[in-house]
């Protein structure tokens, strides 16, 4: 697989979030040579449940999030092409499907800790 990392939107969570698996991304991201890369659909399910969760520090955790050390990849149409391909093949939902779609095409590596991508065979996933 490729040298870049394909990010879903929970391991970004579980870092804004504190929850269970911070410990094992930030091992990850800290250990991980490549590039970091994510769809903007997926920071828009970051931003979201950001915005919904703790809006009272939204724009502090919004300037932290964009200024990071990320690529972030818009959606173009052949990307939601293959997304929804992806999605109705696999059952998932539509923002792992944009990752999954990213990971194809980039031929990277997905890091996530949602077990749905267990489902996804043919792209590298890290997960714990």
């Amino acid at each position: 697989m490729g040298s870049q990392l394909i990010l879903d939107a929970s391991p970004m969570l579980a870092v804004a979030f504190e929850e269970r698996h911070l410990g094992w991304v930030a091992d990850q991201l800290s250990s991980y040579p490549g590039k970091l890369s994510m769809c903007t659909v997926n920071a828009t399910e970051v931003l979201i449940k950001f915005y919904r969760d703790v809006p009272h520090k939204f724009h502090l955790f919004e300037k932290k999030f964009m200024s990071a050390d990320i690529n972030f990849v818009p959606a173009d149409l052949e990307l939601a092409k293959r997304a929804a391909e992806i999605r109705v093949k696999f059952h998932i939902n539509l923002g792992d499907a944009f990752v999954v779609a990213l990971a194809e095409r980039e031929k990277a590596t997905i890091l996530t800790i949602d077990a749905d991508f267990k489902k996804i065979n043919h792209v590298k996933v890290l997960m714990p």
